[in-house]
């Protein structure tokens, strides 16, 4: 089997994680390689929220790492590439901000 999954930066921090390190939140996967290499933009369209939120359009997204990874199972291996890509316009990682905690009072810290 084959996974390819794109992350970018989750903004929030959960309230009761003691890890420091940037959290990455999938937001799409395909079972097909479409072949994104690191330094490549990108344009990124995604939706958070309720329908009454705005869409989210990351026009200059980087790839930024590119993780190959080989999951060994019963029933059938996995072969996945993770793909995290970094979000120019740190304006829009405010708004997802906003509306995660909407979603979500009292799960992050402030």
């Amino acid at each position: 089997m084959f996974e390819y999954i794109i992350h970018v930066p989750f903004p929030l921090k959960l309230k009761d994680c003691e890890s420091d390190e940037i959290s990455w939140m999938k937001v799409a996967q395909y079972n097909f390689d479409p072949g994104l290499q690191i330094d490549e933009e990108i344009n990124l369209s995604t939706h958070f929220g309720g329908w009454g939120d705005k869409p989210f359009f990351f026009k200059k997204a980087r790839v930024v790492r590119k993780d190959k990874i080989v999951i060994s199972q019963k029933g059938g291996d996995i072969f996945r590439i993770d793909v995290f890509v970094e979000i120019a316009d740190k304006e829009d990682l405010v708004r997802m901000r906003e509306i995660l905690r909407k979603l979500n009072p009292g799960k992050f810290e402030d």
